[in-house]
């Protein structure tokens, strides 16, 4: 997340969070809102993750999960 946030493409909101005392944390995810972070997904695929289901405990049966919708690039 750092080296994102180190990108010189945001020095100008960086000024903007510093006048507000904004942390690493906060930047982070305000950045994420108004961003498309879209163009640092490798490829431009979204990252999908697999877990086991909660009713079904059976590795065979995975969950899939996007983890490049909105409710998760924190």
């Amino acid at each position: 997340m750092l080296k994102l946030l180190a990108d010189p493409l945001f020095v100008p909101y960086h000024r903007v969070f510093s006048k507000f005392m904004f942390g690493d944390r906060s930047r982070a995810w305000i950045l994420i809102r108004i961003f498309p972070f879209s163009k640092y997904l490798k490829d431009g695929k979204p990252i999908i993750d697999y877990t086991i289901g909660q009713e079904k405990k059976d590795p065979k049966h995975l969950t899939k999960k996007n983890r490049s919708g909105a409710s998760d690039k924190l």
